[in-house]
């Protein structure tokens, strides 16, 4: 299972998938970092809504993160996160290692 950090606004050095709810809907939007784009936020993916969605976005944007080298995001003022799409993580609680923090494996 994915770990993901929870944070208050979106992070300009990640990728992070913003929530909300509309209409009883949970729904989401991908955004990218912004040194991607001459220093502005950008949107990967518009709004998209319903549970399968979110975690397509999940998906996407993990995979998105991964190949920029960045951490991914996690912002849900509503506290609509599902269990079922990973463990949602506060800053200053344990969570997974950043890239820089694991030490790669070597054969001898």
């Amino acid at each position: 299972m994915t770990t993901f950090l929870r944070v208050e606004k979106p992070d300009d050095d990640c990728v992070t998938i913003v929530f909300w709810s509309e209409a009883g809907i949970t729904r989401c939007r991908m955004l990218g970092p912004t040194k991607m784009i001459f220093g502005q936020p950008f949107e990967l993916h518009g709004p998209v809504a319903g549970s399968a969605a979110v975690a397509r976005a999940l998906e996407v944007g993990r995979r998105f993160a991964d190949d920029l080298g960045v951490s991914i995001v996690i912002v849900d003022p509503a506290r609509l996160w599902n269990e079922e799409w990973g463990t949602l993580t506060e800053r200053g609680e344990p969570g997974p290692l950043l890239p820089s923090e694991t030490i790669d494996l070597v054969r001898i």
